[in-house]
């Protein structure tokens, strides 16, 4: 067990190492600019300082801002390293919270919210489940994965293969989005298919999801010694979920993913954590309570977002 857990932290490790937390954000350069009077902005200087506010006017090469408690800025045009427009619902507090690039996902669940067209995410589950997410449109996506391990050491771990879709992020009104989501999971005995309905109430900051579907699930019985003879169990169940997430701070996260079923065949399942995310990269650490058996067991996940 303790090999085990050593594995998913030096998955991890790596994965920290080759994507940096908090990844740097393309923005314009000042030249390309056109400002908009009373448009919030976030101005990055050449020495590294940042400053934010509402774009006032531009005199000569100074370019005035005011701040919400309406202080003036300014900045000479050769010392803006990079300018970029901010939402107003991107400021807390009078400081910039970046735009959540995590929201379409807790930490296996989904949420109605998609990511957009051309986005592509790459998810790591507990070291060994690595998956690639596009989007093709900003309503519908898809996702492929499978067992790391079961590639480099085929004969030590049982591979697993999932093809996943969704369509969502389609907004009933400013707080409720809808959506719906399915997979299709294979190794070498079982068969996993899923389809779910998302409901989430909430903005992609602070938000749960309500989720209700199907699983279905196959699994082969073999007969020692006769390994070629077997038989097969399906069984098809509804599942329910909620699952929610709640950021505290700029990078900060709480969160939640509850699931209940009916078989014998599958878990109900509650868990609490947190996910640190910076605009491509996040970090999830999670505790998996499984009501049935009463056990519990950790989690440690991340997502890279591809600029």
């Amino acid at each position: 067990m303790k090999l085990i857990i050593t594995k998913y932290f030096l998955t991890h490790l790596i994965f920290l190492i080759i994507f940096p937390v908090f990844g740097q954000v393309k923005i314009k350069n000042i030249q390309d600019v056109k400002f908009i009077r009373l448009e919030n902005y976030l101005i990055t200087l050449k020495d590294k300082t940042t400053l934010l506010g509402k774009y006032h006017e531009t005199k000569g090469e100074q370019i005035i801002f005011h701040t919400n408690n309406y202080s003036k800025l300014s900045a000479h045009i050769n010392d803006i390293k990079h300018i970029r427009k901010i939402n107003p619902s991107q400021i807390k507090n009078g400081k910039w919270w970046e735009t959540n690039n995590h929201a379409n996902s807790y930490f296996f669940g989904q949420s109605a919210f998609n990511i957009l067209k051309n986005d592509v995410n790459l998810y790591n589950n507990m070291g060994f489940y690595t998956a690639l997410e596009y989007g093709i449109t900003n309503h519908i996506s898809i996702s492929g994965g499978l067992n790391l391990f079961s590639v480099f050491a085929p004969n030590d771990y049982e591979s697993l293969n999932i093809i996943s879709a969704k369509v969502g992020g389609f907004s009933l009104n400013k707080n409720v989005t809808i959506g719906l989501s399915s997979f299709y999971g294979k190794n070498e005995d079982d068969t996993h298919l899923s389809m779910n309905g998302l409901l989430t109430i909430g903005n992609q900051n602070s938000n749960f999801t309500l989720g209700m579907g199907a699983y279905r699930y196959k699994t082969a019985y073999y007969y020692y010694p006769y390994y070629n003879d077997n038989e097969t169990k399906t069984t098809t169940t509804p599942t329910y979920s909620i699952a929610g997430m709640w950021r505290v701070s700029k990078v900060f996260y709480l969160m939640t993913e509850n699931w209940i079923t009916t078989s014998d065949e599958t878990e109900n399942v509650l868990s609490i954590g947190f996910r640190i995310a910076g605009s491509q990269f996040l970090l999830d650490l999670g505790l998996f309570n499984l009501i049935d058996n009463g056990e519990y067991l950790p989690y440690i996940g991340s997502s890279y977002k591809f600029k």
